[in-house]
């Protein structure tokens, strides 16, 4: 970047370098294991999956979709996954026994600015934010 009159950069690459040095990377959550323990996502793309749909729609192609954070594993096409509803004192057992309606992921999405687009290679991992 450029430097201005007084000496001082006139960009803002001081400022993200300093982010990416002094600021931790977000913590992550999968069962079983602590997430003090690793950081890693091959440490923990064996746990199992679990993501909190933040936005449920419905595309005319794909059937069903639910935007959200994968907490823990991993998702590739194909796999079956579990809707679990919110949990409450009238639905614990229900989440707790992994009872509820089954699909098959039938694309992996993220989204680029307002479009919606194919991830490649079709697998994401915990941390990601993707559309199902």
């Amino acid at each position: 970047g450029g430097v201005d009159k007084d000496g001082a950069s006139s960009d803002m690459s001081g400022l993200l370098n300093a982010i990416l040095e002094d600021i931790p990377e977000p913590p992550l959550h999968w069962y079983g294991e602590s997430s003090d323990d690793k950081t890693n996502v091959s440490d923990f793309a064996d746990q199992p999956f679990s993501m909190t749909a933040t936005t449920v729609g419905m595309d005319n192609y794909l059937g069903r979709t639910c935007t959200g954070r994968i907490y823990s594993g991993q998702i590739k096409i194909g796999e079956a996954v579990t809707l679990l509803k919110r949990q409450n004192e009238s639905d614990a057992e229900a989440v707790n026994n992994g009872n509820g309606p089954s699909s098959s992921v039938t694309g992996l999405f993220a989204n680029r600015g307002v479009s919606r687009v194919p991830l490649e290679p079709a697998v994401a991992y915990a941390g990601d934010i993707v559309t199902l």
